[in-house]
Protein backbone atom coordinates (compact mmCIF):
# COMPACT_ATOMS: atom_id res chain seq x y z
CA UNK A 1 0.00 0.00 0.00
CA UNK A 2 1.26 3.50 -0.90
CA UNK A 3 0.59 4.86 2.60
CA UNK A 4 2.80 2.14 4.12
CA UNK A 5 5.86 3.51 2.29
CA UNK A 6 4.86 7.14 2.57
CA UNK A 7 4.41 7.09 6.33
CA UNK A 8 7.03 4.46 7.17
CA UNK A 9 4.66 2.46 9.39
CA UNK A 10 5.08 -1.20 10.24
CA UNK A 11 1.70 -2.15 11.71
CA UNK A 12 3.22 -5.14 13.52
CA UNK A 13 4.76 -2.60 15.89
CA UNK A 14 1.44 -0.96 16.76
CA UNK A 15 -1.58 -1.84 18.88
CA UNK A 16 -5.12 -0.52 19.23
CA UNK A 17 -5.52 1.64 22.32
CA UNK A 18 -9.01 3.17 22.38
CA UNK A 19 -11.90 4.45 20.30
CA UNK A 20 -12.86 8.01 21.08
CA UNK A 21 -16.33 7.98 22.60
CA UNK A 22 -17.45 10.79 20.28
CA UNK A 23 -16.72 12.26 16.85
CA UNK A 24 -12.97 13.05 16.75
CA UNK A 25 -12.24 15.70 14.08
CA UNK A 26 -8.90 17.16 13.00
CA UNK A 27 -8.73 19.77 15.78
CA UNK A 28 -9.17 17.13 18.49
CA UNK A 29 -6.63 14.82 16.85
CA UNK A 30 -4.18 17.72 16.57
CA UNK A 31 -4.45 18.75 20.22
CA UNK A 32 -4.36 15.14 21.47
CA UNK A 33 -1.21 14.33 19.48
CA UNK A 34 0.60 17.54 20.44
CA UNK A 35 -0.27 16.99 24.10
CA UNK A 36 1.11 13.44 24.00
CA UNK A 37 4.25 14.60 22.20
CA UNK A 38 5.05 17.86 23.97
CA UNK A 39 3.53 17.58 27.43
CA UNK A 40 2.89 14.01 28.60
CA UNK A 41 6.54 13.09 29.39
CA UNK A 42 6.92 16.37 31.28
CA UNK A 43 3.71 15.86 33.24
CA UNK A 44 4.57 12.24 34.07
CA UNK A 45 7.92 13.22 35.57
CA UNK A 46 9.24 9.79 34.64
CA UNK A 47 12.05 8.61 32.30
CA UNK A 48 9.75 8.15 29.30
CA UNK A 49 9.63 9.70 25.84
CA UNK A 50 6.57 10.74 23.87
CA UNK A 51 4.99 7.70 22.18
CA UNK A 52 4.33 7.37 18.47
CA UNK A 53 0.59 7.51 17.92
CA UNK A 54 -2.05 7.70 15.21
CA UNK A 55 -5.79 8.17 14.78
CA UNK A 56 -7.82 6.60 11.97
CA UNK A 57 -10.85 8.20 10.35
CA UNK A 58 -13.02 5.99 12.61
CA UNK A 59 -11.65 7.90 15.65
CA UNK A 60 -9.61 4.93 16.85
CA UNK A 61 -6.30 5.60 18.55
CA UNK A 62 -3.25 3.36 18.07
CA UNK A 63 0.04 3.45 19.96
CA UNK A 64 3.43 1.90 19.24
CA UNK A 65 3.50 -1.19 21.46
CA UNK A 66 7.02 -0.74 22.82
CA UNK A 67 6.25 2.88 23.78
CA UNK A 68 3.14 1.92 25.72
CA UNK A 69 4.87 -1.02 27.39
CA UNK A 70 7.62 1.28 28.64
CA UNK A 71 5.19 3.95 29.89
CA UNK A 72 3.13 1.35 31.77
CA UNK A 73 6.24 -0.20 33.29
CA UNK A 74 7.51 3.14 34.59
CA UNK A 75 4.06 4.22 35.75
CA UNK A 76 3.35 0.94 37.57
CA UNK A 77 6.70 1.08 39.36
CA UNK A 78 6.28 4.76 40.24
CA UNK A 79 2.91 4.39 41.97
CA UNK A 80 4.45 1.89 44.39
CA UNK A 81 5.45 5.15 46.02
CA UNK A 82 2.15 6.51 47.30
CA UNK A 83 3.44 10.08 47.06
CA UNK A 84 3.63 9.68 43.29
CA UNK A 85 0.08 8.33 43.16
CA UNK A 86 -1.09 11.33 45.17
CA UNK A 87 0.76 13.54 42.67
CA UNK A 88 -1.31 11.96 39.89
CA UNK A 89 -4.54 12.63 41.75
CA UNK A 90 -3.57 16.19 42.62
CA UNK A 91 -2.21 17.09 39.16
CA UNK A 92 -5.27 15.67 37.40
CA UNK A 93 -7.56 17.97 39.36
CA UNK A 94 -5.18 20.95 39.18
CA UNK A 95 -4.88 20.80 35.39
CA UNK A 96 -8.66 20.82 35.03
CA UNK A 97 -9.02 23.67 37.51
CA UNK A 98 -6.42 25.68 35.56
CA UNK A 99 -8.35 25.03 32.35
CA UNK A 100 -11.62 26.02 34.02
CA UNK A 101 -10.18 29.35 35.18
CA UNK A 102 -9.01 30.10 31.64
CA UNK A 103 -12.45 29.16 30.27
CA UNK A 104 -14.09 31.57 32.73
CA UNK A 105 -11.72 34.37 31.76
CA UNK A 106 -12.37 33.85 28.05
CA UNK A 107 -16.11 33.58 28.62
CA UNK A 108 -16.12 36.97 30.33
CA UNK A 109 -13.95 38.65 27.69
CA UNK A 110 -15.81 37.27 24.67
CA UNK A 111 -18.94 39.26 25.60
CA UNK A 112 -17.22 42.19 23.88
CA UNK A 113 -16.27 42.12 20.22
CA UNK A 114 -12.64 41.11 19.79
CA UNK A 115 -10.17 41.72 16.96
CA UNK A 116 -8.44 38.87 15.16
CA UNK A 117 -5.24 39.58 17.08
CA UNK A 118 -7.07 39.45 20.42
CA UNK A 119 -8.82 36.20 19.47
CA UNK A 120 -5.46 34.73 18.41
CA UNK A 121 -3.92 35.52 21.81
CA UNK A 122 -6.93 34.01 23.59
CA UNK A 123 -6.78 30.87 21.44
CA UNK A 124 -3.03 30.54 22.03
CA UNK A 125 -3.60 30.71 25.79
CA UNK A 126 -6.46 28.20 25.62
CA UNK A 127 -4.44 25.81 23.48
CA UNK A 128 -1.68 25.71 26.09
CA UNK A 129 -4.24 24.81 28.80
CA UNK A 130 -5.71 22.11 26.55
CA UNK A 131 -2.26 20.63 25.99
CA UNK A 132 -1.60 20.63 29.73
CA UNK A 133 -4.95 19.00 30.54
CA UNK A 134 -5.10 16.25 27.90
CA UNK A 135 -2.29 14.07 29.38
CA UNK A 136 -4.42 13.82 32.51
CA UNK A 137 -7.09 12.01 30.55
CA UNK A 138 -4.49 9.38 29.63
CA UNK A 139 -2.44 8.95 32.80
CA UNK A 140 -5.19 8.00 35.32
CA UNK A 141 -6.96 6.11 32.53
CA UNK A 142 -3.88 3.90 32.04
CA UNK A 143 -4.01 2.95 35.72
CA UNK A 144 -7.70 2.08 35.48
CA UNK A 145 -7.67 0.42 32.04
CA UNK A 146 -4.82 -1.86 33.04
CA UNK A 147 -6.39 -2.43 36.51
CA UNK A 148 -3.07 -1.56 38.14
CA UNK A 149 -4.50 -0.58 41.54
CA UNK A 150 -7.69 -2.66 41.44
CA UNK A 151 -5.67 -5.83 40.77
CA UNK A 152 -3.63 -5.12 43.89
CA UNK A 153 -6.84 -4.97 45.90
CA UNK A 154 -8.10 -8.22 44.33
CA UNK A 155 -4.85 -10.01 45.14
CA UNK A 156 -4.74 -8.79 48.73
CA UNK A 157 -8.34 -9.63 49.66
CA UNK A 158 -8.05 -13.28 48.57
CA UNK A 159 -6.97 -14.26 52.06
CA UNK A 160 -10.28 -12.88 53.36
CA UNK A 161 -12.46 -14.64 50.78
CA UNK A 162 -14.32 -16.89 53.25
CA UNK A 163 -15.14 -13.96 55.53
CA UNK A 164 -16.20 -11.77 52.59
CA UNK A 165 -18.54 -14.42 51.19
CA UNK A 166 -20.38 -14.58 54.51
CA UNK A 167 -21.41 -11.00 53.73
CA UNK A 168 -21.69 -10.94 49.90
CA UNK A 169 -20.23 -12.70 46.83
CA UNK A 170 -16.71 -11.66 45.90
CA UNK A 171 -17.58 -9.84 42.60
CA UNK A 172 -20.24 -7.71 44.30
CA UNK A 173 -17.78 -7.02 47.12
CA UNK A 174 -15.21 -5.69 44.66
CA UNK A 175 -17.77 -3.41 43.04
CA UNK A 176 -18.75 -2.00 46.43
CA UNK A 177 -15.14 -1.59 47.52
CA UNK A 178 -14.39 0.43 44.38
CA UNK A 179 -17.25 2.91 44.85
CA UNK A 180 -16.00 6.53 44.56
CA UNK A 181 -14.90 8.23 47.76
CA UNK A 182 -17.03 11.30 47.09
CA UNK A 183 -20.22 12.10 45.18
CA UNK A 184 -20.01 12.80 41.46
CA UNK A 185 -22.14 15.14 39.35
CA UNK A 186 -24.03 12.30 37.73
CA UNK A 187 -25.23 11.13 41.15
CA UNK A 188 -26.65 14.58 41.90
CA UNK A 189 -28.09 14.76 38.40
CA UNK A 190 -29.87 11.45 39.00
CA UNK A 191 -31.54 12.81 42.15
CA UNK A 192 -32.67 16.02 40.48
CA UNK A 193 -33.81 14.30 37.28
CA UNK A 194 -36.04 11.86 39.12
CA UNK A 195 -37.31 14.63 41.36
CA UNK A 196 -38.57 16.24 38.14
CA UNK A 197 -39.99 12.90 37.00
CA UNK A 198 -41.90 12.60 40.30
CA UNK A 199 -43.40 16.07 39.81
CA UNK A 200 -44.32 15.31 36.21
CA UNK A 201 -45.84 11.95 37.06
CA UNK A 202 -48.44 13.57 39.29
CA UNK A 203 -49.84 15.50 36.30
CA UNK A 204 -48.01 14.81 33.01
CA UNK A 205 -50.62 16.54 30.83
CA UNK A 206 -49.95 20.16 31.88
CA UNK A 207 -46.24 20.63 32.60
CA UNK A 208 -46.26 24.15 31.10
CA UNK A 209 -48.73 25.26 33.75
CA UNK A 210 -47.07 23.41 36.61
CA UNK A 211 -45.15 26.07 38.56
CA UNK A 212 -43.16 23.54 40.58
CA UNK A 213 -42.06 21.71 37.43
CA UNK A 214 -41.10 24.96 35.72
CA UNK A 215 -38.96 26.13 38.65
CA UNK A 216 -37.23 22.77 39.09
CA UNK A 217 -36.62 22.31 35.39
CA UNK A 218 -34.99 25.75 35.27
CA UNK A 219 -32.63 24.80 38.11
CA UNK A 220 -31.95 21.44 36.49
CA UNK A 221 -30.91 23.09 33.22
CA UNK A 222 -28.72 25.61 35.04
CA UNK A 223 -26.87 22.77 36.74
CA UNK A 224 -26.78 20.00 34.14
CA UNK A 225 -27.54 21.23 30.60
CA UNK A 226 -23.79 21.02 29.83
CA UNK A 227 -23.88 17.22 30.24
CA UNK A 228 -25.23 16.89 26.70
CA UNK A 229 -22.06 18.49 25.26
CA UNK A 230 -18.60 17.07 24.65
CA UNK A 231 -15.11 18.56 24.50
CA UNK A 232 -14.64 20.93 21.49
CA UNK A 233 -17.60 19.52 19.55
CA UNK A 234 -20.36 21.85 18.25
CA UNK A 235 -23.06 20.23 20.38
CA UNK A 236 -25.46 22.67 22.01
CA UNK A 237 -26.45 22.37 25.65
CA UNK A 238 -29.67 20.60 26.62
CA UNK A 239 -32.77 22.67 25.90
CA UNK A 240 -35.99 22.82 27.91
CA UNK A 241 -37.85 21.08 25.08
CA UNK A 242 -35.34 18.22 25.06
CA UNK A 243 -35.57 17.91 28.83
CA UNK A 244 -39.36 17.62 28.68
CA UNK A 245 -39.05 14.79 26.14
CA UNK A 246 -36.66 12.94 28.47
CA UNK A 247 -38.97 13.47 31.43
CA UNK A 248 -42.01 12.18 29.55
CA UNK A 249 -40.08 9.12 28.37
CA UNK A 250 -39.07 8.41 31.96
CA UNK A 251 -42.67 8.74 33.17
CA UNK A 252 -44.04 6.38 30.52
CA UNK A 253 -41.11 3.97 30.78
CA UNK A 254 -41.31 3.31 34.53
CA UNK A 255 -37.78 4.56 35.10
CA UNK A 256 -38.84 6.15 38.38
CA UNK A 257 -39.62 2.77 39.87
CA UNK A 258 -36.18 1.52 38.82
CA UNK A 259 -34.54 4.56 40.40
CA UNK A 260 -36.29 4.01 43.74
CA UNK A 261 -35.11 0.41 43.76
CA UNK A 262 -31.57 1.59 42.97
CA UNK A 263 -31.69 3.99 45.91
CA UNK A 264 -32.66 1.13 48.24
CA UNK A 265 -29.77 -0.91 46.87
CA UNK A 266 -27.37 1.96 47.55
CA UNK A 267 -28.38 2.00 51.22
CA UNK A 268 -27.79 -1.75 51.37
CA UNK A 269 -24.42 -1.38 49.63
CA UNK A 270 -23.28 1.27 52.13
CA UNK A 271 -24.00 -1.15 54.98
CA UNK A 272 -22.10 -3.90 53.16
CA UNK A 273 -19.13 -1.56 52.58
CA UNK A 274 -18.95 -0.86 56.31
CA UNK A 275 -18.91 -4.60 57.08
CA UNK A 276 -16.24 -5.27 54.46
CA UNK A 277 -13.96 -2.55 55.80
CA UNK A 278 -14.37 -4.00 59.29
CA UNK A 279 -13.04 -7.32 57.98
CA UNK A 280 -9.85 -5.55 56.86
CA UNK A 281 -9.51 -3.26 59.88
CA UNK A 282 -6.32 -4.95 61.10
CA UNK A 283 -4.66 -4.59 57.69
CA UNK A 284 -3.91 -0.86 57.25
CA UNK A 285 -1.94 -1.48 54.05
CA UNK A 286 -4.95 -3.08 52.39
CA UNK A 287 -7.26 -0.33 53.62
CA UNK A 288 -4.91 2.26 52.11
CA UNK A 289 -4.88 0.43 48.75
CA UNK A 290 -8.70 0.25 48.78
CA UNK A 291 -8.84 3.96 49.57
CA UNK A 292 -6.50 4.67 46.64
CA UNK A 293 -8.67 2.61 44.28
CA UNK A 294 -11.79 4.46 45.45
CA UNK A 295 -10.05 7.80 45.02
CA UNK A 296 -8.96 6.88 41.48
CA UNK A 297 -12.53 5.81 40.77
CA UNK A 298 -13.75 9.26 41.79
CA UNK A 299 -10.93 11.07 39.96
CA UNK A 300 -11.68 9.29 36.68
CA UNK A 301 -15.35 10.25 36.75
CA UNK A 302 -15.07 13.76 38.10
CA UNK A 303 -12.20 14.71 35.75
CA UNK A 304 -14.35 13.94 32.70
CA UNK A 305 -17.35 15.71 34.22
CA UNK A 306 -15.39 18.86 35.08
CA UNK A 307 -13.58 19.03 31.76
CA UNK A 308 -16.82 18.72 29.80
CA UNK A 309 -18.40 21.36 32.06
CA UNK A 310 -15.47 23.74 31.51
CA UNK A 311 -15.38 23.30 27.74
CA UNK A 312 -19.15 23.85 27.53
CA UNK A 313 -18.54 27.46 28.62
CA UNK A 314 -16.50 28.12 25.48
CA UNK A 315 -19.10 27.66 22.76
CA UNK A 316 -19.52 31.40 22.20
CA UNK A 317 -15.75 31.73 21.90
CA UNK A 318 -15.59 28.91 19.36
CA UNK A 319 -18.45 30.47 17.40
CA UNK A 320 -16.66 33.83 17.43
CA UNK A 321 -13.50 32.23 16.03
CA UNK A 322 -15.45 30.38 13.32
CA UNK A 323 -17.29 33.57 12.34
CA UNK A 324 -14.09 35.63 12.28
CA UNK A 325 -12.14 33.22 10.06
CA UNK A 326 -15.11 32.76 7.76
CA UNK A 327 -16.12 29.15 8.29
CA UNK A 328 -19.29 27.60 9.68
CA UNK A 329 -19.36 26.56 13.33
CA UNK A 330 -19.94 22.94 12.27
CA UNK A 331 -16.78 22.92 10.14
CA UNK A 332 -14.17 24.89 12.13
CA UNK A 333 -13.24 21.75 14.09
CA UNK A 334 -11.74 20.30 10.89
CA UNK A 335 -8.88 22.80 11.15
CA UNK A 336 -5.69 22.22 13.12
CA UNK A 337 -4.75 24.58 15.92
CA UNK A 338 -1.89 26.08 13.89
CA UNK A 339 -4.24 26.72 10.97
CA UNK A 340 -6.64 28.53 13.29
CA UNK A 341 -3.76 30.70 14.49
CA UNK A 342 -2.62 31.42 10.92
CA UNK A 343 -6.15 32.37 9.86
CA UNK A 344 -6.55 34.70 12.83
CA UNK A 345 -3.16 36.30 12.04
CA UNK A 346 -4.02 36.67 8.33
CA UNK A 347 -1.19 34.34 7.28
CA UNK A 348 -3.56 32.21 5.20
CA UNK A 349 -7.13 32.17 3.89
CA UNK A 350 -9.89 29.66 4.53
CA UNK A 351 -10.30 29.23 0.76
CA UNK A 352 -6.83 27.64 0.73
CA UNK A 353 -8.08 24.75 2.88
CA UNK A 354 -10.42 22.07 1.53
CA UNK A 355 -12.47 21.54 4.69
CA UNK A 356 -15.07 19.36 2.99
CA UNK A 357 -12.46 16.70 2.27
CA UNK A 358 -11.50 16.71 5.92
CA UNK A 359 -15.14 16.45 6.99
CA UNK A 360 -15.43 13.38 4.77
CA UNK A 361 -12.56 11.60 6.55
CA UNK A 362 -9.42 12.54 8.46
CA UNK A 363 -6.55 10.47 9.83
CA UNK A 364 -3.43 11.68 11.62
CA UNK A 365 -0.16 9.84 12.19
CA UNK A 366 2.52 10.97 14.62
CA UNK A 367 5.72 9.05 13.92
CA UNK A 368 9.04 10.10 15.49
CA UNK A 369 7.40 13.33 16.64
CA UNK A 370 6.21 14.43 13.20
CA UNK A 371 2.46 14.63 12.48
CA UNK A 372 1.26 13.62 9.00
CA UNK A 373 -2.31 14.25 7.84
CA UNK A 374 -4.49 12.21 5.49
CA UNK A 375 -7.86 13.36 4.20
CA UNK A 376 -10.85 12.01 2.30
CA UNK A 377 -10.06 8.97 0.11
CA UNK A 378 -6.48 8.70 1.39
CA UNK A 379 -7.69 8.71 5.02
CA UNK A 380 -10.31 6.06 4.27
CA UNK A 381 -7.75 3.86 2.51
CA UNK A 382 -5.36 4.16 5.43
CA UNK A 383 -8.15 3.32 7.89
CA UNK A 384 -9.17 0.27 5.85
CA UNK A 385 -5.55 -0.88 5.73
CA UNK A 386 -5.22 -0.56 9.52
CA UNK A 387 -8.52 -2.37 10.14
CA UNK A 388 -7.37 -5.26 7.95
CA UNK A 389 -4.03 -5.66 9.65
CA UNK A 390 -4.45 -4.79 13.34
CA UNK A 391 -6.69 -6.73 15.72
CA UNK A 392 -8.43 -8.94 13.18
CA UNK A 393 -11.33 -10.80 14.84
CA UNK A 394 -13.77 -13.60 14.09
CA UNK A 395 -17.21 -12.00 13.78
CA UNK A 396 -18.99 -15.37 13.60
CA UNK A 397 -18.54 -16.26 17.26
CA UNK A 398 -21.56 -17.06 19.42
CA UNK A 399 -20.19 -15.68 22.68
CA UNK A 400 -17.39 -13.51 24.03
CA UNK A 401 -16.21 -12.33 27.42
CA UNK A 402 -15.05 -9.26 29.28
CA UNK A 403 -14.69 -8.05 32.83
CA UNK A 404 -17.78 -8.06 35.00
CA UNK A 405 -18.05 -4.81 36.95
CA UNK A 406 -21.72 -4.91 38.01
CA UNK A 407 -23.42 -8.29 38.43
CA UNK A 408 -26.73 -9.55 37.07
CA UNK A 409 -28.12 -11.38 34.06
CA UNK A 410 -30.50 -10.04 31.40
CA UNK A 411 -31.65 -10.91 27.90
CA UNK A 412 -32.43 -8.17 25.41
CA UNK A 413 -31.80 -6.68 21.99
CA UNK A 414 -28.40 -5.14 21.34
CA UNK A 415 -28.25 -1.45 20.51
CA UNK A 416 -24.92 -0.30 19.06
CA UNK A 417 -23.89 3.30 19.71
CA UNK A 418 -20.42 4.68 19.06
CA UNK A 419 -21.53 8.20 19.99
CA UNK A 420 -23.87 9.68 22.57
CA UNK A 421 -26.04 11.10 19.77
CA UNK A 422 -26.68 7.56 18.52
CA UNK A 423 -27.20 6.32 22.08
CA UNK A 424 -30.13 8.70 22.65
CA UNK A 425 -32.38 6.54 20.46
CA UNK A 426 -32.03 3.39 22.55
CA UNK A 427 -35.35 1.89 23.64
CA UNK A 428 -35.98 1.05 27.26
CA UNK A 429 -34.86 -2.51 27.97
CA UNK A 430 -32.33 -2.71 25.13
CA UNK A 431 -28.69 -3.44 25.87
CA UNK A 432 -26.28 -0.57 25.27
CA UNK A 433 -23.22 -1.71 23.30
CA UNK A 434 -20.55 0.98 23.01
CA UNK A 435 -16.84 1.68 23.08
CA UNK A 436 -16.85 3.54 26.40
CA UNK A 437 -19.25 5.86 28.21
CA UNK A 438 -19.15 9.47 29.38
CA UNK A 439 -21.59 11.93 31.05
CA UNK A 440 -23.50 12.55 27.79
CA UNK A 441 -24.46 8.85 27.72
CA UNK A 442 -26.51 9.10 30.93
CA UNK A 443 -29.98 9.33 29.27
CA UNK A 444 -29.23 6.15 27.31
CA UNK A 445 -27.74 4.36 30.31
CA UNK A 446 -30.89 5.06 32.33
CA UNK A 447 -33.01 3.28 29.69
CA UNK A 448 -30.60 0.40 29.06
CA UNK A 449 -31.17 -3.00 30.64
CA UNK A 450 -27.41 -3.61 30.67
CA UNK A 451 -24.17 -2.10 29.39
CA UNK A 452 -21.40 -3.79 27.39
CA UNK A 453 -18.27 -1.87 26.35
CA UNK A 454 -15.17 -2.55 24.27
CA UNK A 455 -12.93 -0.79 26.76
CA UNK A 456 -12.68 -0.03 30.45
CA UNK A 457 -11.72 -1.63 33.73
CA UNK A 458 -13.10 -1.97 37.24
CA UNK A 459 -12.78 1.78 37.81
CA UNK A 460 -14.04 3.03 34.44
CA UNK A 461 -16.97 5.41 33.99
CA UNK A 462 -19.22 2.59 32.77
CA UNK A 463 -18.29 0.49 35.81
CA UNK A 464 -19.01 3.29 38.29
CA UNK A 465 -22.30 4.30 36.68
CA UNK A 466 -23.60 0.75 36.24
CA UNK A 467 -22.91 -0.10 39.88
CA UNK A 468 -24.61 3.12 40.97
CA UNK A 469 -27.67 2.22 38.89
CA UNK A 470 -27.57 -1.52 39.70
CA UNK A 471 -27.37 -2.45 36.01
CA UNK A 472 -25.46 -5.52 34.76
CA UNK A 473 -22.27 -4.38 33.04
CA UNK A 474 -19.38 -6.04 31.27
CA UNK A 475 -16.41 -3.91 30.19
CA UNK A 476 -13.17 -4.50 28.31
CA UNK A 477 -14.59 -6.96 25.76
CA UNK A 478 -12.49 -5.31 23.00
CA UNK A 479 -14.87 -6.60 20.32
CA UNK A 480 -18.51 -5.95 21.37
CA UNK A 481 -19.25 -3.22 18.81
CA UNK A 482 -17.55 -5.25 16.06
CA UNK A 483 -19.27 -8.58 16.71
CA UNK A 484 -22.80 -7.40 17.51
CA UNK A 485 -25.37 -5.65 15.32
CA UNK A 486 -28.46 -3.67 16.19
CA UNK A 487 -31.29 -6.04 17.05
CA UNK A 488 -29.18 -9.08 17.89
CA UNK A 489 -30.80 -10.92 20.80
CA UNK A 490 -28.13 -11.37 23.47
CA UNK A 491 -27.76 -12.61 27.02
CA UNK A 492 -25.53 -10.49 29.22
CA UNK A 493 -24.35 -12.66 32.10
CA UNK A 494 -22.44 -10.16 34.19
CA UNK A 495 -22.12 -12.74 36.99
CA UNK A 496 -19.68 -14.60 34.74
CA UNK A 497 -18.57 -11.76 32.44
CA UNK A 498 -19.96 -13.46 29.34
CA UNK A 499 -22.11 -12.17 26.46
CA UNK A 500 -23.98 -14.88 24.51
CA UNK A 501 -25.57 -14.26 21.14
CA UNK A 502 -28.95 -16.01 21.17
CA UNK A 503 -30.18 -14.86 17.75
CA UNK A 504 -28.39 -12.74 15.16
CA UNK A 505 -30.30 -10.43 12.82
CA UNK A 506 -29.84 -11.12 9.14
Amino acid sequence: MENDTKLDINLNEWEFEFQQREFHPALMMDLWLKAIRDYMPEELKLPVKSPDYFFTSEYKGYIKSKDKKHILKELTEAIANREYLQYIFRRTLDSIEEFDKTADEINLRISEKKSKIELAKMWENLEEKYLRMIPWFYIPWYLAEENVISNRVKARINRYKSKIEKVVNIDTALGILFSPTKETVFQNEQKDFFDLVSVAKRDPSSLEKNKEFQEKSKRYLENYSWMKTFILLPIEQLSYEELVIRIKEAVSGKLLEEYRLQEKNKIRFRKILKKLLEIFEKNPGLLTTIEDARELSWILTVSVERSVFSTSKLHNFYKSIARTIGVSYDLWIHLTSDEIMDLLRNKTKISDIDIKKRASATAAIMNKGRINWLYDVEAKQFTGWVNSNVGDINTNISEFSGQSVSTGKVIGKAYIAVSSAEAQNIAQGEILITSMTSPDYMPAIRKAAAIVTNEGGLLSHAAIVSRELSKPCIVGTKIATKVLKDGDLVEVDADKGVVKIINKVK
